[in-house]
């Protein structure tokens, strides 16, 4: 059974953010890329410190915090790796991480371009 293909973004769900922007208002959209884009990089460093720490709780934490960042923008594909690293962080086992921290980074870019590119008013 091949293993189902997950979304880099959720549409729907930026469609519904872009759509609470009422005319003559600041992009709401817009606004939830900014944080994102400042949030992401200050999460993704705290999950990379928290891994030469090894500090699993502190991974942990730092995942799922970005997780629900992700969530918030559709950033469907990054938000599932955030899970699966929360995951790990909660086993206590950060063995086994591998390249979940490099694929979190890759993926981070995609988003970041993809965001800007196709949804940036």
């Amino acid at each position: 059974m091949a293993q189902e293909e997950v979304p880099l973004l959720d549409p729907s769900l930026l469609n519904s953010i872009r759509s609470l922007t009422k005319p003559g208002e600041k992009d709401f959209l817009g606004t939830l890329m900014d944080i994102f884009f400042k949030r992401a990089p200050e999460l993704i460093t705290q999950i990379e410190g928290s891994f030469a720490a090894r500090d699993a709780d502190s991974f942990e934490r730092s995942s799922h915090a970005l997780k629900g960042t992700c969530g918030n923008l559709g950033a469907v594909s990054m938000m599932k790796l955030c899970e699966k690293m929360e995951h790990i962080g909660k086993g206590g086992d950060l063995n086994l991480v591998g390249s979940s921290i490099q694929d979190l980074q890759l993926i981070y870019a995609r988003v970041r371009d993809a965001l800007e590119r196709d949804w940036r008013s």
